[in-house]
């Protein structure tokens, strides 16, 4: 076990960020139809890049990067037992959660959450043509 409590990092202004912890569930409503709830949270981040493995190069000689990764003290799910992926919106887009790391060992309730970045729609696209 490790000797490092990141909790009074995350808990620092100097390295988190503000971030909305999105979490969408679907219900049955009255009618037997089953629809999307979403619960918006406000959490704190401490954001990283990702792995490098999806860098889109642009013609101004930017690149993109559509994987971060996000430290919190959030209980964030990457979508088991046929829910929806919880998401991420940090600087005005939004982030898909893939795969969330249990980090105890670095502080308690901690998790590292590897994400992909979701189209400027947020993921909703229209019936294709």
């Amino acid at each position: 076990m490790s000797l490092l409590d990141v909790n009074e990092v995350i808990s620092e202004a100097e390295f988190t960020e503000p971030a909305h912890w999105v979490q969408r569930r679907v219900v049955v409503g009255a009618d037997g139809v089953g629809v999307y709830t979403q619960t918006t949270t406000d959490i704190m981040v401490i954001p990283t890049s990702g792995d490098g493995s999806t860098l889109d190069r642009r013609r101004d000689a930017g690149v993109v990067e559509h994987r971060q990764r996000f430290y919190t003290s959030a209980a964030l799910s990457p979508g088991v037992k046929g829910e929806d992926a919880d998401r991420i919106l940090w600087r005005g887009r939004y982030y898909q959660v893939s795969s969330v790391a249990d980090w105890l060992g670095w502080g308690q309730g901690f998790v590292s959450a590897a994400c992909t970045l979701l189209p400027p729609d947020g993921g909703v696209r229209g019936d294709p043509e």
